[in-house]
């Protein structure tokens, strides 16, 4: 009886599949850091606004 998943040696072996959905999970993952890490950014400067209006005035 032939196993049921495809060896690492068969070329229907699901290894390019695997590679290509984990390098997709990083790009996505580096994404959405950049996001997080943008928004953190905006954030300090519009607090840092507040905080200086608050200071000088």
């Amino acid at each position: 009886m032939p196993p049921l998943l495809p060896q690492p040696g068969d070329p229907r072996s699901f290894a390019g599949h695997t590679v290509r959905v984990t390098k997709l999970r990083v790009i996505v993952r580096c994404l959405v850091t950049f996001a997080i890490g943008c928004l953190m950014v905006v954030l300090a400067i519009r607090f840092g606004e507040a905080l200086w209006r608050a200071v000088t005035s």
